[in-house]
């Protein structure tokens, strides 16, 4: 039903990246990201012409539907062996598109940038994996699709026991630039007066060290490398290579959402319908399995 679609929530924690289901910290590997973004089953969809005089001039490109997404190392985007665009985002905004009888057409964006890509129309739609917050909902809307939990992911045997946030007091952190993981850590947006330095503070320890890159790869790998102690973005690295990473602590539990225009009334209510028929014939917890990430289902 609609209702599910227009459930949004203030999240007290939300940032980039897919969530995993939140396994334990040891949890080994259990599917590896498939290289195909063909979609997990066909569909019926209405003839184009069809969806574009429903539309009108709310679309970015007549009979296409242009989709702003961030491809980073997990599974909800990326690219292929092949060098091409896959994932459960990737999958979803095709087969939307497909059910309104528009022709998908991939922008890849930073993810820094997607918010105002949709506001200002560059896009029809995000779809990257973003947490739905308050402040993200100032701009434009956002209709849940995915939901799960994050961690702090440390390195296999988390050398500098991090266990609580606190934990990351004067110690480096790597996220993502334009994530609200670094909301959370600095207390500003959703998390205005609050925040792990103020917590940090009233403990009388040093503020985290926060380092932020525009590449969500290069965090990983400042992690990896040993230039971090922690990092906060895609929990899958630590399912697909425990040999080199694992889960600490958990965040709050969190519901991303995909990104539509707030003045695009007929826009947003063709999307919602096209993922509520998704849910109903079963082609959305299809496409969540095909990955390996079907706790991440909002489906009743």
């Amino acid at each position: 039903m609609r209702s599910l679609l227009l459930l949004v929530l203030a999240i007290l924690v939300a940032g980039c990246g897919g969530t995993a289901p939140s396994p334990s910290p040891n949890t080994t590997a259990t599917q590896a990201a498939p290289t195909s973004a063909a979609p997990a089953t066909p569909s019926p969809a209405p003839s184009p012409s069809a969806a574009v005089t429903r539309l009108g001039d709310e679309l970015v490109r007549p009979g296409h539907f242009t989709y702003c997404a961030n491809l980073r190392p997990g599974r909800m985007g990326f690219r292929d062996e092949s060098g091409e665009p896959a994932g459960v985002n990737i999958e979803i905004a095709i087969e939307i598109a497909k059910r309104l009888g528009l022709e998908p057409e991939i922008r890849e964006t930073p993810f820094e940038e997607l918010i105002d890509a949709v506001a200002t129309g560059v896009c029809d739609i995000s779809i990257s994996s973003q947490h739905i917050t308050q402040t993200r909902l100032e701009r434009i809307d956002m209709l849940p699709y995915t939901q799960g939990t994050q961690h702090v992911v440390v390195r296999a045997g988390n050398p500098a026991g991090i266990r609580v946030l606190t934990d990351l007091c004067g110690r480096v952190l790597a996220v993502q630039t334009g994530s609200t993981h670094v909301d959370l850590v600095v207390g500003q947006g959703d998390h205005t007066g609050a925040g792990i330095d103020r917590d940090c503070a009233a403990a009388g320890r040093p503020n985290v060290d926060l380092r932020q890159f525009d590449d969500d790869a290069d965090a990983i790998a400042a992690l990896g490398g040993g230039t971090a102690d922690g990092y906060i973005g895609s929990d899958f690295i630590a399912i697909d290579r425990p040999a080199e990473f694992e889960l600490a602590t958990e965040l709050p539990p969190t519901r991303n959402g995909i990104g539509v225009p707030k003045d695009h009334s007929a826009l947003r209510a063709a999307v919602e319908d096209a993922f509520q028929a998704m849910i109903d014939d079963g082609t959305y917890l299809r496409i969540l399995e095909k990955f390996g990430v079907a706790a991440q289902s909002i489906a009743p």
